[in-house]
């Protein structure tokens, strides 16, 4: 023979307390991601502050550059005078 399952009744109340149950669980699990999110705020804000300060001693890094290397224009026109030099040594050695 088959035993019969009780059946239980569930009234309004024990509803409201299974209800009440999770969203006590539910509030725990915001609560947690929320401290973890704090956290996860503070080291992006720590780890963005190290790349701005990388970024400004970058900048200043190749602001110095400039006082150590000559321009485009200049290195050009230095290129075109050495070629035409060799030119008239070349053509003089001949």
């Amino acid at each position: 023979m088959k035993k019969r399952a009780k059946k239980h009744e569930t009234n309004i109340d024990d509803l409201a307390l299974m209800v009440g149950k999770g969203f006590e669980e539910i509030r725990g699990e915001f609560e947690e991601s929320k401290s973890e999110f704090a956290t996860f705020k503070t080291e992006t804000k720590a780890n963005f502050e190290k790349v701005e300060e990388n970024f400004v001693k970058i900048r200043g890094q190749l602001n110095n550059m400039g006082d150590h290397f000559v321009t485009n224009h200049k290195f050009d026109t230095l290129s075109l005078r050495v070629l035409r030099v060799e030119e008239k040594v070349h053509k003089s050695s001949k």
